[in-house]
């Protein structure tokens, strides 16, 4: 509502509260005197259950997040609960009957004078052999990813960064024209390291081979999800060795099994491997610096 009281413009949001035990009592409340009876005619403002109108001012200072749901007649949701833990991740298992749009959900619970906590998704096709998907990762009470899926088994990969000693439950999603079934699956250490070995070879244009062994082919890539890798692909008949530097690493760390500011990277001929660094989502920065080595013998 745009209008006109006491010569100043006011603008005011008629608002619905999901809390019967909880009124607003500020201004423009059913209780307020800026009420006249003209005002009530002119917006038809009668007592209604949990019903009450706010000052778009108000409403900016009380109200710090605005989310608008998409709901269509035709979709149904589907949903598991699980409780997460600090430094681990989660794996569930999503099986795909109709070939749909899927909205695929993290949330956190809202507590008071909590900031929501950083958030990654990585979904997989497939849950013996995942292929990756798609992936987001943001600090925000509800996370989703969105992608057209066809019937099958699907791996979501889902971390949250609390801080130590804090746990929460959080609520795991699915939204589209079929129910998902969801199963929460136990940890599984090579998951993340077999998902961007398929995306390495999902986006090939990046593998480029190494300066003098045109059968050993290298990609590395930095992602919004929080992970960058290198990736390996040895075609030749000999052992590959090289070692990585990080240099200047700030909010860089290797992922297990790797550690500290440098590793040795073995990759037996035929054979591929992958390097994985983790990234804060604040802000990092890093250089490289790689030497490498090759063992006939092997």
């Amino acid at each position: 509502v745009h209008g006109e009281f006491e010569g100043t413009t006011v603008r005011l949001l008629r608002l619905r509260s999901p809390f019967n035990h909880v009124d607003w009592k500020g201004d423009w409340s059913d209780s307020s005197g800026f009420w006249t009876p003209e005002l009530r005619a002119k917006l038809n403002r009668k007592k209604e259950e949990n019903v009450f109108f706010m000052s778009f001012e108000d409403f900016s200072k009380f109200f710090g997040q605005v989310i608008v749901a998409m709901v269509r007649n035709d979709f149904k949701f589907s949903g598991i609960i699980s409780e997460i833990q600090p430094h681990h991740s989660k794996l569930f298992r999503l099986v795909v009957n109709t070939s749909s749009f899927y909205f695929i959900s993290v949330h956190q619970p809202h507590v008071r004078g909590v900031n929501a906590h950083h958030v990654q998704i990585i979904l997989g096709m497939e849950v013996e052999r995942p292929d990756y998907v798609t992936a987001v990762a943001r600090a925000d009470h509800d996370v989703w990813l969105c992608s057209s899926l066809a019937p099958g088994e699907y791996l979501l990969w889902v971390k949250v960064a609390l801080p130590d000693g804090f746990s929460e439950e959080i609520t795991i999603s699915c939204y589209g024209q079929d129910l998902v079934e969801m199963e929460e699956l136990p940890p599984a250490p090579d998951v993340l390291p077999r998902l961007y070995m398929s995306r390495a070879k999902i986006y090939s244009d990046l593998l480029e081979p190494i300066e003098g062994q045109p059968n050993i082919l290298k990609a590395q890539d930095i992602l919004d999800e929080g992970f960058g890798y290198i990736y390996y692909q040895n075609r030749s008949n000999v052992e590959f060795r090289e070692e990585i530097f990080l240099k200047e690493a700030i909010g860089v760390r290797l992922r297990k099994p790797h550690r500290g500011q440098s590793t040795t990277v073995v990759v037996p001929k035929n054979t591929e491997t992958i390097v994985i660094f983790k990234l804060s989502p604040d802000r990092f920065k890093v250089q490289l610096a790689t030497n490498y080595t090759i063992d006939s013998r092997k």
